[in-house]
């Protein structure tokens, strides 16, 4: 991951705190910095769960080069590819993409898109579409890293979301 990500920009200070975030329906669970202190949990159309968190989510949801987390659980087994293909189709204008591969974290597993210089800058967007191995959900992850610190962040947020169907 650190070849796909190692050229974002200015240093930044270390997350030391982060809190546990869910979206409103309980479904989704992440760990990600206290820093990033605007959550909205809201369901999308037809009910569909997600959670987005981050230091100004007006500028996360309007640009690919402010730092962010969304997460989005879809019930039954999606293509994680074609996810991934959806995601490219919004970013390919704004970012360079720097590869896929495959993803397993011990409990999901599926494919990771990374994209870097994303509006001229350093920033980063890291996408996750990944399943259980039953294959009864599949989650979709997006992440934006502005700053190296927010690799760490990127870490975390990998090691802790969860979804409970």
């Amino acid at each position: 991951m650190e070849e796909q990500t190692g050229g974002l920009g200015e240093e930044g200070e270390s997350y030391t705190e982060l809190v546990q975030v869910q979206d409103d329906s309980g479904t989704i669970t992440v760990d990600v910095p206290a820093a990033w202190q605007e959550v909205n949990g809201a369901s999308l159309e037809g009910g569909i769960p997600d959670l987005v968190a981050a230091p100004d989510l007006a500028a996360f949801n309007e640009t690919w080069s402010a730092a962010g987390v969304n997460v989005r659980a879809l019930e039954g087994g999606q293509d994680t590819n074609a996810l991934l293909d959806e995601l490219a189709g919004n970013v390919a204008d704004a970012c360079t993409d720097s590869g896929r591969e495959d993803y397993d974290d011990g409990l999901y597993s599926g494919r990771i898109q990374y994209y870097s210089a994303c509006e001229g800058s350093d920033a980063v967007v890291v996408g996750i579409a990944a399943q259980p191995a039953d294959a009864s959900f599949t989650v979709l992850v997006i992440v934006q890293l502005e700053t190296s610190a927010d690799l760490g962040a990127l870490d975390r947020i990998i090691e802790t979301f969860t979804v409970s169907f």
